[in-house]
């Protein structure tokens, strides 16, 4: 039988877009143990000195949805089609498969937000009307990493809201803390220091 496979698409599988695909399939070890899915990562471009299972990583060489499904064997009714990431190809397929039928989750990754729209704003807004907006509309649901990308996202697609989830990237944190603590109190940050962190909207 068949076993469910969580097909997560990006752009570019590279050095820099590091943080989007390593959060994509860094739950794969215990979706496959606990529960039998198997997940992949699919890119229109691999960077081949990556540190990465490439039993899980798959190349896409054609833009061509029918061999897609056939060179992949994708199962409409055991797939899920995760695209990271807006503007390029992946939305477009996720697009695509869904009109045949596959479940199509949609994951921005904050590219929607008023930061990162300013950025090549033009090109960004007429893309976003034209083409992007439709193509979000057929998705099964949008993911936001954070509720504040939820709520923009719903102000963008205020005909989705009841698509549009919240599952944050990170890890679980007790909310009671019994240890007591010596001051002064020393704070580890993980994650990335860029300007857009500073200026959202």
């Amino acid at each position: 039988m068949a076993k469910t496979r969580i097909i997560n698409i990006i752009d570019k599988l590279t050095k820099i877009n590091y943080g989007i695909w390593n959060a994509a399939i860094n739950t794969s070890d215990i979706l496959y143990k606990d529960y039998e899915i198997v997940t992949e990562l699919w890119s229109f471009y691999v960077e081949y000195d990556l540190n990465i299972n490439y039993n899980i990583a798959k190349y896409i060489q054609t833009n061509k949805v029918k061999d897609i499904i056939n060179l992949f064997q994708l199962n409409i009714e055991k797939d899920i089609i995760i695209t990271h990431g807006s503007w390029r190809k992946p939305t477009k397929l996720g697009y695509q498969l869904r009109l045949l039928g596959f479940h199509w989750i949609y994951v921005p990754h904050g590219m929607l937000e008023p930061w990162s729209i300013k950025q090549k704003m033009f090109k960004k807004k007429l893309y976003f009307h034209l083409f992007e907006k439709y193509y979000v509309s057929k998705a099964s649901y949008i993911r936001a990493v954070g509720e504040k990308e939820m709520n923009h996202l719903k102000i963008l697609f205020p005909n989705l809201c009841k698509r549009i989830i919240c599952i944050s990237n990170g890890v679980p944190v007790d909310t009671e803390i019994t240890k007591e603590y010596n001051f002064p109190i020393k704070i580890l940050f993980l994650g990335r220091l860029h300007n857009k962190k500073v200026h959202q909207n």
